[in-house]
């Protein structure tokens, strides 16, 4: 399974309902075949300097990522996301098996 996470910090003329009508378009990429979950969610860390907004995706092989990479949506969203965020990190990594709880 693969995992992409991005953490993001708005710009600061932007509004909350420009940021959540934005959020909000990343749930349309649970329809992706292979797109286990996708997570939009506040960052309530006291230690997140900044950076706000978690998007959590959890993707069952390289092909679904590629079909996700691929999606002309995905591709329009993060080009607009790019525009709107101050900064961006980009988290992606192959996680592994859980078996009875132990890795």
């Amino acid at each position: 399974m693969h995992v992409q996470i991005a953490l993001l910090k708005w710009k600061a003329e932007l509004t909350q309902a420009e940021i959540d009508e934005v959020l909000a378009q990343y749930l349309q990429f649970k329809e992706i075949d292979g797109v286990l979950d996708v997570t939009v969610a506040e960052n309530t860390s006291p230690w997140n300097r900044g950076y706000t907004t978690v998007i959590f995706f959890r993707i069952r092989d390289e092909e679904a990522r590629a079909r996700l990479k691929a999606d002309p949506r995905r591709q329009a969203l993060a080009k607009q996301v790019d525009e709107m965020e101050e900064h961006g990190i980009g988290i992606v990594f192959d996680a592994p098996a859980v078996k009875g709880g132990e890795l």
